[in-house]
């Protein structure tokens, strides 16, 4: 486990990730706080257990910084502890979609 990373979650999807090749760096600050996992630098994942993230103020948190990360010229995805445990190839099917759609400045660029 990377000493950075603050569940075995993370470190399950960023050794997944790593391994599919991507570039992944992990607990990036964003705006006061942290993003768990950003991969090619602009694909920010937040990995989850639904303990405390899907209800709450939590969960109005991490809407507001699902806000922030789009209005900041990104893209974000959160997957919850059985997507990482139980169901890894589908979620990195859907992260290689995401990136395979590619930067979201990059598409803005060329529809401009």
């Amino acid at each position: 486990m990377n000493g950075r990373a603050e569940s075995g979650l993370e470190t399950l999807l960023r050794l997944a990730c790593e391994d599919q090749g991507w570039d992944v760096e992990i607990q990036v600050p964003f705006r006061g706080g942290r993003v768990d996992i950003v991969i090619n630098g602009w694909l920010f994942i937040e990995v989850d257990g639904s303990q405390f993230h899907d209800v709450g103020e939590q969960a109005r948190k991490d809407r507001i910084r699902n806000k922030q990360i789009v209005q900041a010229g990104f893209r974000w995805h959160r997957f919850g502890y059985a997507d990482v445990v139980h169901r890894l190839d589908e979620t990195l099917a859907v992260i290689r979609a995401i990136l395979l759609a590619g930067a979201p400045n990059a598409r803005a660029a060329a529809l401009a």
